[in-house]
């Protein structure tokens, strides 16, 4: 569930994941992409990123992001933990860490 596209696609336009990183002087060689095709593909790629585990017998669930920035991975993880933990989608039996930041302590 927390892994839903509805889910990433918010999390990707709440961060401006679409837009990605300039990686300057190669960027100039390849084409340009609409708006859409970024999204498409910044989905794909926080899907892939965002690790979750669940641990028998006990009521929470284990997300993992890394990110070199170290804002961009607390506001990626309190953004689905939002978004998990919202009136809208109540978790069916878990909750997501209701303290992001003690979660995230170490990045």
């Amino acid at each position: 569930m927390l892994k839903r596209r509805e889910f990433l696609q918010r999390v990707v336009f709440g961060h401006g994941l679409q837009n990605g990183e300039d990686n300057g002087f190669l960027s100039f060689f390849r084409p340009r992409q609409t708006e859409a095709i970024r999204v498409v593909h910044a989905v794909r790629v926080l899907d892939r990123q965002v690790q979750v585990h669940t641990r028998s017998g006990a009521p929470l669930i284990e997300v993992s992001y890394r990110s070199v920035d170290p804002a961009r991975a607390y506001g990626v993880l309190k953004s689905l933990a939002n978004l998990y933990n919202g009136p809208a989608h109540p978790p069916p039996r878990a909750r997501l860490f209701p303290d992001v930041d003690a979660a995230i302590t170490g990045l």
